[in-house]
């Protein structure tokens, strides 16, 4: 096997041992592999907003994928060196025909999450409102609760909407899916069983993390990626190693090399030590 020179990691489910927060296991496991001279880079389906506390807590200091590939950032400097935006013309299209079949629903920009005091979770509520248990500035300044649609609508234009998510019945997946393909042309995934993921074409995780081999000159049998969920699928089946946690989806377990401990028992961590240190 190839040494390993780059690790992209998902965060919940995956690095992250709860909502958000990071064990000590994975956080020595970063660390030891920078220490060798590994590359260690997040990809999460988060805006960078709800993930730049954990992301800095847990000792990234690489290039960081948010929004399943749409934005790709330095840690240090939240400089971008890569932006792939939705087309704002399909924003309102799209939005009013999940409406149809969502129970929640937000579009996140590159640091905003935006939805309605009737539409979003209750994770993005407390995200946008601060309930004390989450906090993080950058997250709370940049979350929108909005009154209407039409205000949604325009928000998600004036914050360069990357991705657009929401909760259904899958039972409804090939109905929705049949819908959205009359209005354009996107890059529809999931996280979790009901979660649903649209991004502009050709975005998702694996082009992330080959971006990221190409920026950083590892070849793709020197890449380890772990995951847990369905937008995983990308990246782990594209890497030369690619890991699924034990609390995985099957999905993806069918497309791993490797099955490792769940999230909660520092999975990244034994991944890491057993291909990588």
């Amino acid at each position: 096997m190839s040494e390993i020179k780059l690790i992209v990691t998902d965060l919940d489910g995956s690095f992250l041992k709860a909502k958000n927060t990071v064990c000590e296991e994975n956080i020595a496991a970063v660390r030891a592999a920078q220490e060798k001279g590994i590359r260690v880079c997040g990809a999460t389906s988060r805006c960078w907003g709800t993930c730049k506390r954990v992301a800095e807590q847990a000792g990234f200091r690489d290039l960081f994928v948010v929004n399943n590939g749409a934005s790709i950032l330095s840690v240090p400097t939240m400089e971008r060196v890569f932006v792939a935006d939705l087309d704002p013309e399909i924003i309102e299209p799209v939005l009013r025909l999940l409406l149809r079949y969502v129970t929640n629903l937000k579009t996140q920009g590159y640091i905003e999450t935006v939805s309605s005091w009737d539409l979003v979770n209750d994770w993005n509520r407390e995200v946008c409102l601060d309930d004390g248990t989450i906090f993080d500035p950058l997250a709370s300044q940049n979350g929108f609760l909005l009154d209407t649609i039409e205000e949604v609508i325009q928000k998600s234009k004036e914050c360069h909407a990357q991705i657009i998510a929401g909760n259904m019945d899958p039972a409804r997946n090939n109905e929705m899916y049949y819908d959205l393909c009359g209005i354009g042309d996107f890059e529809l995934t999931s996280a979790g069983v009901k979660g649903i993921e649209i991004t502009p074409r050709g975005i998702n995780k694996g082009s992330a993390v080959r971006f990221l081999a190409d920026y950083y000159g590892v070849p793709r049998e020197s890449v380890l990626c772990v995951g847990d969920n369905r937008n995983d699928i990308p990246m782990v089946s594209w890497a030369g190693v690619g890991v699924c946690v034990e609390n995985g989806a099957d999905a993806l377990k069918d497309v791993a090399d490797y099955i490792t401990a769940p999230c909660y028992e520092a999975g990244f961590a034994r991944a890491v030590e057993r291909f990588a240190l």
